[in-house]
């Protein structure tokens, strides 16, 4: 049997009851593709497998760097404990503006981890011209045409190198 969230309909401030909402307003209202409305649905169930039956209003700072510590230890990439964060913070926001409900936890205040950045190497104009060398680059009309191998792009729409833009190549 699939995991649903839990249904009680005598507290109307317990964050399964506005889920329908939060996803009917995101297909309908901001316009979310089926993909994007399941990847929250996907997020919002494990956010609360871990909060349980508490109330949305409920969940503190101190509970979402619980929340965080639990990914850690679990080993959840930065992507999906980002995916998972961001979620969260789309519904909370729903339920301050849209449900009028006083949280403790400000949506503002979630911020996503800072994913790892990968070292970015450029090549310099003289070493795009030694790659460039066994091509022809012909000008046309003001443009540098690439011709290769029956590929034909113009260097100023593939390339990003600024004498390319500037048309100093001979």
């Amino acid at each position: 049997m699939l995991w649903q969230f839990p249904v009680d309909t005598q507290i109307k401030t317990r964050t399964p009851d506005w889920l329908g909402e939060f996803f009917a307003m995101g297909s309908v209202g901001l316009r979310f593709s089926q993909e994007t409305v399941a990847k929250y649905r996907d997020c919002l169930r494990q956010v609360w497998i871990w909060w349980g039956e508490r109330e949305v209003k409920e969940m503190t700072p101190q509970g979402l760097l619980s929340l965080k510590q639990t990914w850690i230890s679990r080993d959840l990439s930065v992507s999906r404990q980002t995916s998972l964060l961001l979620a969260l913070k789309r519904f909370l926001q729903f339920c301050k503006e849209q449900k009028g409900c006083e949280l403790q936890l400000n949506p503002a205040d979630i911020r996503p981890p800072r994913r790892p950045r990968n070292e970015v190497l450029y090549l310099t104009a003289a070493e795009v011209e030694i790659l460039l060398r066994p091509f022809r680059c012909e000008p046309l009309e003001g443009k540098y045409i690439f011709r290769a191998f029956g590929f034909e792009r113009s260097l100023s729409s593939c390339l990003h190198c600024s004498p390319y833009q500037r048309g100093t190549l001979s």
